[in-house]
């Protein structure tokens, strides 16, 4: 196929996915105790045509996320008022192909993802196959060259899996001191925020290649795929010595994202009505913040 026209779009994405959301809610108590929860668990699946294709691993983008949340509001005596407040979550993504199997790192984190690849390859670029291997010119112009080949990316090119976790808890603890003194009152509040998010990257360098005119005479093929015309009519990307640049899926794993916060607040107040046009506030209050976001003493797994 020396003039291709390849629908990108369609090659790569079905014309549906699955989304389910469930959600659970549990609310009541008494008088002087109350309280509500909530369970949720979402997932999307199954967009990517390509995802199930290779034998060897699963490159079907996926999003789940499991999540609960509480309020209590506890009344400890008729002056003394407690609040809590939990949200925790738990989240993972899957998508497929990236750009850390083509030389990148950490520091020049550049995503190549099937959808920029289905936005930025021409139709005309290069076929899907080049015979065995993956379509796929070799050009300084990265949307001509087969790192850009949206169902190579979607099939070959291994996967990338994020895990979001974090923990939410704020406490409220106000106590009535008008038995002492008419108007007067404290407050004590503490939140706590933990949020990680960790990046396992299962990627691989696949080969490409693209056809060239031999002689006048378009490039044939075996029946399995090997090429039959003269070996320059099937151009193949190769590192400097000729040898193939395909590797194994890499094992690496990050610490994409930290942030651990704790803050605590405490007021001492004074709120009374002096007349039916005159009201007097006035408080005294500390905060506290201590941020930590490099994960110092943490263990992460």
């Amino acid at each position: 196929e020396l003039f291709p026209n390849v629908d990108w779009q369609d090659e790569v994405l079905k014309d549906n996915g699955f989304t389910n959301n469930v959600n659970v809610t549990f609310h009541g108590g008494s008088k002087k105790f109350r309280y509500y929860t909530m369970l949720n668990l979402n997932g999307n699946h199954g967009f990517n045509k390509c995802g199930e294709d290779n034998p060897d691993y699963k490159t079907q983008d996926q999003y789940s996320r499991g999540s609960i949340r509480s309020n209590i509001d506890l009344d400890l005596t008729s002056t003394t008022k407690l609040n809590l407040n939990i949200l925790a979550s738990l989240s993972e993504a899957r998508r497929t192909g990236s750009s850390f199997a083509w030389g990148s790192n950490m520091a020049s984190y550049s995503y190549i993802g099937v959808w920029n690849a289905l936005y930025a390859t021409p139709a005309s670029a290069f076929p899907v196959k080049a015979g065995k291997y993956w379509g796929g010119g070799v050009s300084s112009n990265y949307v001509l060259n087969g790192t850009y080949n949206p169902v190579a990316i979607s099939t070959d090119a291994g996967y990338l899996r994020n895990h979001d976790r974090g923990i939410y808890v704020d406490f409220n603890l106000e106590q009535d001191l008008s038995f002492f003194v008419e108007g007067l009152g404290a407050r004590f509040r503490l939140a706590y925020d933990n949020k990680a998010q960790y990046l396992d990257n299962y990627s691989r360098v696949y080969d490409y290649a693209y056809y060239n005119v031999n002689g006048g005479r378009a490039v044939t093929f075996d029946e399995a795929g090997n090429v039959t015309s003269a070996l320059p009519s099937l151009t193949v990307s190769a590192d400097g010595d000729g040898n193939s640049i395909s590797t194994s899926l890499s094992t690496d794993a990050y610490v994409w994202n930290y942030n651990r916060d704790v803050k605590i607040f405490g007021t001492v107040f004074y709120d009374k009505q002096l007349t039916d046009n005159q009201k007097l506030y006035a408080q005294v209050q500390y905060d506290f913040e201590k941020q930590d976001s490099r994960g110092v003493d943490v263990t992460y797994y």
